[in-house]
């Protein structure tokens, strides 16, 4: 499955995160694995994935964030 991708804005600058299939399926691990659970997933987990993003974003400047597994077991 590919990630989810979304965006985020600093100021006048976007950026782009994606949000891999693994760790959205570890984040609600009865989902299904197609597209709607994927989103639905994404849906019930805004606030980490929020937070994993903003650490990401932290650690240096990127025109892509990849946020896989191991970025939730920061955040």
């Amino acid at each position: 499955m590919p990630p989810v991708r979304f965006w985020g804005h600093e100021s006048q600058f976007e950026f782009t995160f994606e949000v891999d299939a693994d760790a959205l399926q570890r984040l609600s691990p009865h989902s299904a694995d197609d597209e709607s659970s994927l989103l639905r997933a994404f849906d019930a987990n805004r606030s980490r994935i929020q937070t994993a993003a903003g650490l990401a974003h932290a650690r240096g400047r990127q025109s892509i964030y990849r946020l896989s597994v191991t970025s939730f077991d920061r955040s």
